[in-house]
């Protein structure tokens, strides 16, 4: 009998890698598109097999991958079984179950979700010092620089009006703990923002946004560095953990962690390119 041919697509997340292999080539193809990944990376730290299924009966999307999933035994089932994950750590593969509905367009920035699960289960064990935070990320001159905030606040915004330096995410981004300093990493995470970069830099700032009338920097207390910043922190959350208070706790270890290596500033911005002038002279 012939073997099943086997295409594979690789996420790079930092110095971590994740194979997917699926039997179908358009999934594979799909998938490559999405996290942008362009044939560079060809081994993995970790390589999942991607059987995808459709259910002929209605069919809820999680909001949350974080919240909504349950532990049975060997498996680990994520909302009304959209994605089903039996793992075999020894061997380091596994095998996925998802969902057609969740696996494409615009549901795939909920499928996602379970890679930054996953991204903090290897950096467990290959002890990788580094977390993902919800922001947009910038390198100028050889320096990075990362924009955070709640929702609205302008993430993408900042990201858009700094196109003519490299933008490694929008949405997604990665820190890399060093002895001394952090290093700004790009994710293939939010595929449908196409003009983000692979790069990295140290850590020269990072910046709470604020929408205002004119342009300035001010400093901020250490209360709302370290509250505003665990806030967009991804969960150091594994995929076969829950969310309970416990991972609030390490979400606020890391806030101080970020605080403690890099300079923290408010900065109020207009919808114009105008706030670098601003961050030139820090």
């Amino acid at each position: 009998m012939a073997e099943t041919k086997v295409y594979t697509s690789y996420l790079q997340i930092g110095k971590l890698s994740i194979a997917l292999e699926f039997s179908d080539r358009e999934y594979a193809d799909s998938f490559r598109w999405y996290f942008q990944d362009d044939g560079s990376i060809t081994e993995a730290d970790f390589t999942f097999f991607v059987d995808i299924v459709f259910h002929d009966v209605d069919f809820t999307i999680p909001s949350s991958l974080f919240r909504d999933k349950s532990l049975e035994e060997n498996r680990i089932i994520f909302g009304d079984k959209a994605i089903i994950l039996e793992m075999d750590w020894a061997n380091r593969r596994g095998r996925m179950q998802v969902e057609k509905y969740i696996s494409h367009a615009p549901n795939t920035r909920v499928y996602e979700q379970l890679f930054y699960q996953f991204f903090y289960d290897l950096a467990r064990l290959k002890k990788y010092d580094a977390c993902l935070v919800h922001s947009s990320g910038v390198i100028k001159n050889q320096k990075g620089y990362l924009f955070l905030g709640p929702s609205e606040a302008g993430k993408s915004t900042a990201a858009e009006l700094s196109r003519e330096y490299t933008i490694v995410n929008d949405e997604i981004c990665l820190l890399e703990f060093q002895d001394d300093h952090i290093i700004l990493r790009g994710t293939p995470f939010n595929g449908f923002y196409r003009d983000k970069n692979k790069g990295e830099a140290p850590l020269k700032a990072l910046f709470l946004l604020n929408k205002a009338p004119e342009h300035r920097i001010e400093p901020v207390s250490l209360g709302k560095a370290s509250t505003t910043i665990m806030c967009e922190i991804v969960p150091p959350l594994g995929v076969g953990e829950l969310l309970e208070p416990a991972v609030h706790h390490s979400m606020l270890d890391l806030s101080f962690k970020i605080i403690q290596k890099t300079r923290v500033f408010n900065l109020y911005f207009q919808k114009n390119s105008g706030f670098w002038e601003q961050i030139d002279k820090l």
